[in-house]
């Protein structure tokens, strides 16, 4: 064989193992991705349900995700009154329940100077996460609220465990698509489309993730409501400290034998 085919095949299958190694540096693992119904440290509150795909939405990840709504259709509520029905078949629940269920004030769930009046939420127990990991999920922010801010500004947020308040993922202003125009029915007519949001986990320790969505108008007069789709939450690990180095090494090691073999041909 000539030399210069076999250190070039040396070079490639060189390349293959260091990608390799870079690869399982960023592997991450399926924390929740709503095909099999809640699991064991999972808990909801207000109108929330699994459901494939939402009127023309799909799951990025597999067949189902998650919903979760501020629509209230008590007798005689605003909603009720406009014909909206809760997707879950359970109402969403007044903040002072929410505050409750994440375990924050209800002063907490603001978005801005506006506060939330009512809505839902799911939590999950993500176990012990080692600082520098990172939580990722995919989400869909929808909502009946114009999305130039004019009328109620409702809101999507995240809890973690140790994190004061809330971190507001997406408002109205978010919502600037139109939401598929079949099948018909859709309670909501904008949306964000679906997005993913990476957390940075601060320091090691067990934690819990909140997601929840919320309205801002008074309860006695606002019928618009909002949701939010969640699926494909993740867990990126820390990458272990060998193997970073040695795919380093190896990256250096194919730069160097790249450029050596260049110049002797």
């Amino acid at each position: 064989m000539d030399s210069s085919v076999a250190v070039s095949r040396f070079l490639t299958l060189l390349g293959a193992g260091v990608l390799c190694l870079l690869t399982q540096t960023g592997h991450a693992t399926l924390a929740e991705g709503f095909e099999n119904g809640l699991r064991p440290g999972e808990s909801l509150i207000g109108d929330v349900g699994i459901q494939a795909n939402y009127f023309g939405i799909p799951a990025t990840q597999g067949n189902n995700q998650l919903l979760l709504t501020t629509i209230n259709a008590a007798p005689n509520s605003p909603d009720a009154d406009a014909g909206y029905t809760p997707q879950s078949g359970n109402n969403a629940v007044a903040v002072s329940s929410l505050a409750s269920f994440f375990g924050i004030s209800e002063s907490a769930i603001k978005n801005g100077t506006r506060t939330g009046q009512e809505g839902s939420g799911f939590a999950i127990n993500l176990g012990s996460l080692s600082a520098g990991s990172a939580i990722s999920l995919d989400y869909d922010f929808l909502t009946q609220e114009p999305s130039d801010g004019s009328g109620n500004r409702d809101f999507a947020f995240y809890t973690l465990t140790n994190q004061n308040g809330v971190t507001v993922i997406k408002d109205v202003f978010g919502a600037t698509d139109s939401t598929p125009s079949s099948p018909s029915g859709n309670p909501f007519g904008n949306q964000s489309d679906y997005l993913n949001l990476t957390i940075n986990v601060p320091t090691s320790g067990n934690y819990t993730l909140g997601i929840g969505v919320v309205d801002t108008g008074s309860v006695s007069t606002d019928d618009a409501p909002s949701a939010l789709l969640v699926d494909n939450i993740q867990i990126n690990p820390v990458p272990e400290p060998t193997t970073i180095a040695f795919s380093i090494a190896g990256a250096s090691l194919l730069v160097a034998l790249r450029s050596r073999f260049k110049k002797s041909s």
